[in-house]
């Protein structure tokens, strides 16, 4: 898990990226998962141990993404501050049949309203302050699909930076 090396969980650090050990670590309190499908054990009792806030599909089927989101939101400000929110958007998170172009699928993610909820939610928090995708990879599909998982990742980030229907 790359989180762990922000977090200072781990000594051993890839090289090129031993800068990070000079640097202040992620806090487990300001971190949230959201959408997990499929967590191996030992992620599992990390996730736990650390209270890391860890929403599965379960969650946004039982609660729906809107409510999973302000929670989210909601704990992130418990001490009143605004602070800038950095969204790593892994775009496996998404159902295959959406985003087809990835390493890693499994079935039952985001719909593509789910999907663009996340990031319409945070635009409009107005603090998010940076974001990346990952897992795009368009050379693990067909042309269809790499054009479908790019697109969606454009339009992901356009929903981020304030896009919207109305």
């Amino acid at each position: 898990m790359p989180i762990s090396f922000l977090m200072g969980l781990t000594d051993v650090i890839p090289p090129g990226f031993e800068w990070l050990q000079d640097y202040p670590k992620l806090d487990p309190e300001n971190l949230a998962f959201i959408g997990l499908r499929d967590v191996d054990p030992g992620e599992r009792e990390k996730i736990s141990e650390l209270g890391i806030k860890a929403y599965s599909m379960y969650h946004v089927d039982r609660y729906g993404i809107g409510q999973v989101m302000e929670h989210c939101i909601h704990s992130f400000l418990k001490d009143g501050k605004e602070r800038p929110i950095h969204l790593s958007y892994d775009i496996d998170a998404v159902d295959p049949d959406h985003a087809p172009a990835t390493g890693t699928m499994v079935r039952g993610g985001f719909t593509l309203r789910e999907a663009h909820y996340i990031a319409e939610r945070l635009a409009e928090t107005g603090m998010l302050g940076s974001m990346d995708i990952v897992e795009v990879n368009p050379t693990l599909s067909h042309s269809d699909g790499a054009n479908a998982t790019v697109e969606l990742g454009i339009h992901l980030v356009a929903s981020a930076l304030g896009n919207k229907i109305l």
